[in-house]
């Protein structure tokens, strides 16, 4: 909860004011909000807290021109389960990819696409959304 919502709440708190007027903020949220996967409540409520969170900011900001939006992640291949052994971490992502799709998990720079799409003037007119980024897995 500290990570997940309460560090990007203290964060704009603190910084919105030094944000130029018509800025973009992005924050990241999770597939996991709308997948009820066992063993994730925690992660899970801690994400939904922010998807909500966003929709107040982009109220709140509108007013200067400034959006906010969320990105709601799928699997994307990073080094997260590195605490894993090599076969766990294989089956992992065997048991995640089975389940999209696009039968794979994201990139770095395919997530890094949608979020450029979103600071740029081409999504001037889109706020308090979650695009989903996730392979097809929520079809939200």
């Amino acid at each position: 909860m500290d990570i997940n919502i309460r560090g990007p709440l203290l964060q704009l708190a603190s910084l919105s004011e030094y944000l130029k007027d018509n800025a973009s903020v992005i924050v990241t949220s999770s597939s996991s909000v709308y997948e009820g996967a066992k063993l994730t409540s925690l992660y899970t409520a801690s994400k939904g807290a922010l998807s909500a969170v966003i929709r107040v900011w982009s109220n709140e900001l509108a007013h200067r021109g400034i959006r906010v939006n969320s990105l709601a992640l799928g699997p994307v291949i990073t080094n997260l389960r590195r605490f894993l052994s090599i076969e766990e971490q294989v089956e992992f992502e065997k048991s995640i990819v089975e389940q999209l799709p696009l039968g794979r998990a994201a990139s770095a720079n395919e997530i890094a696409n949608v979020a450029m799409f979103l600071f740029s003037s081409a999504s001037s007119y889109i706020t308090g959304s979650e695009i989903p980024v996730d392979g097809g897995l929520i079809k939200r």
